[in-house]
């Protein structure tokens, strides 16, 4: 309308010239001389800003959720699995229980019945591989006492003896070796049966 064109327009001045003739001078017109209030000033009650002079209210932060803390393994027959040993040291941990994993320190239970396994030797080598898979320095530390639990020397035994008895009862129950029971009075030689690998 015709106000809008009023926004839009150049006010202009004319003014007497050093030598006496007039000159035009453009000039900007001030929001307070088009009757608008400057944008530093709150509008009237009524009036309505620009969508430009509006603030934008910043969005909040996105919450970054963090990662809880990795588990470690408790597991003492998956760490000796982890740790490749051999030899002595994997008998001295098989002969083993875990305790506890601290910050700076590595507690395992000995099986008294184990302790020939207990050299300082082994020990370190056993430290170290420790240090290695959890890859911080550390002191292991072994208490000679009566494990709660299964060490995994026992946990292996169990497993083969229940593996040769189930290679046995194959062997009994087989139809061959039945017949020939039966016909020729066969019998199996104790100790001669062992479970495939």
């Amino acid at each position: 309308g015709e106000g809008v064109e009023n926004l839009k327009s150049t006010v202009l001045r004319l003014s007497p010239g050093p030598s006496g003739d007039s000159t035009r001078e453009e000039i900007e017109p001030s929001p307070s001389s088009l009757g608008l209030s400057p944008p530093w000033e709150e509008p009237p009650a009524g009036q309505v800003l620009p969508s430009t002079l509006v603030e934008q209210a910043s969005e909040p932060p996105a919450l970054v959720e963090e990662k809880p803390a990795q588990a470690v393994e408790l597991d003492w027959s998956g760490l000796i699995k982890q740790m490749r040993l051999s030899g002595m040291t994997l008998q001295l941990a098989n002969h083993c229980v875990l305790v506890a994993i601290e910050e700076n320190r590595v507690v395992l239970a000995l099986d008294p019945q184990a302790a020939t396994f207990r050299r300082p030797q082994l020990e370190e080598r056993l430290e170290k591989a420790l240090q290695s898979l959890l890859k911080r320095p550390l002191k292991l530390v072994i208490h000679d006492e009566a494990p709660k639990q299964d060490t995994p020397a026992v946990q292996i035994q169990r497993h083969q003896a229940e593996r040769q008895k189930a290679a046995e009862q194959e062997i009994e129950q087989d139809p061959i070796v039945l017949a020939l029971k039966e016909r020729f009075d066969a019998r199996i030689v104790p100790g001669s049966i062992k479970p495939l690998d």
